[in-house]
């Protein structure tokens, strides 16, 4: 997990624009119609809700013009957590082949030690 902190914090710098950025404009798209975005902080819970691929139901998009954004806000939700996983994921493969290199290294001494003959 130490060794991915790049890519967490990549996702979540990226997952936090991308829900500032939705977040604004459904507000603006939504706010003269429903009553549901009062402020931008809804629209941002909405986002990250949308994006997260949650989707709770207790906000959603009535116009025409939201529920296309809400498209495009689901689609980057799915690229944001996309993206850094397969980084995550060679990380982890690096540390459990050193570890297993590590291990069988270990188990050969110990096989040695035990099983070595003094010589007489």
């Amino acid at each position: 997990m130490a060794d991915s902190t790049r890519e967490i914090s990549f996702l979540l710098i990226l997952l936090s624009i991308s829900g500032i950025f939705y977040g604004s404009v459904i507000y603006q798209l939504e706010n003269a119609t429903n009553d549901k975005f009062s402020s931008i902080p809804d629209g941002i819970w909405w986002a990250i809700v949308t994006m997260s691929t949650i989707g709770y139901g207790d906000i959603y998009p009535t116009t025409p013009g939201g529920r296309v954004i809400g498209c495009f806000c689901a689609l980057t939700g799915v690229l944001c957590f996309a993206l850094p996983v397969p980084a995550i994921i060679h990380k982890f493969q690096e540390n459990s082949d050193s570890f297993k290199i590590d291990k069988k290294n270990t188990m050969d001494n110990a096989l040695r030690r035990r099983f070595a003959t003094p010589v007489q």
